[in-house]
């Protein structure tokens, strides 16, 4: 499966989870929950998984919450430590989500 998305998002979220080891959720048989194969079509239904809800990613986001990076917004190590923001914990998981726990390829957009 395929999922669009620009080369700047994907190379963040990959070394974001990279660094927070979510790629470990490749052995799991669950996420939020849900079944690789539930979440596999959610993901078919909706590539940015919106049809699961934020209530859901929120929780399950929080103890990446304010964790110290040093990757920017261009997916660049630039050496200056932040916060992860609430978004970026959100988005670290469904990139976890769509590429290491269904699998799915990026097809990107730009």
């Amino acid at each position: 499966m395929k999922v669009k998305t620009t080369k700047r998002h994907y190379e963040k979220y990959k070394k974001l989870c990279e660094k927070f080891n979510l790629d470990a959720y490749f052995w799991h048989n669950e996420m939020l929950g849900i079944s690789r194969e539930k979440m596999t079509a959610l993901l078919e239904e909706d590539g940015n998984l919106n049809n699961v809800s934020l209530r859901r990613w929120n929780m399950a986001s929080s103890p990446l919450f304010g964790r110290k990076h040093t990757i920017n917004i261009n997916g660049e190590d630039d050496g200056k430590e932040r916060g992860m923001s609430k978004a970026e914990a959100v988005c670290c998981l469904k990139f976890a989500a769509r590429y290491y726990f269904v699998g799915a390829e990026p097809e990107f957009e730009d």
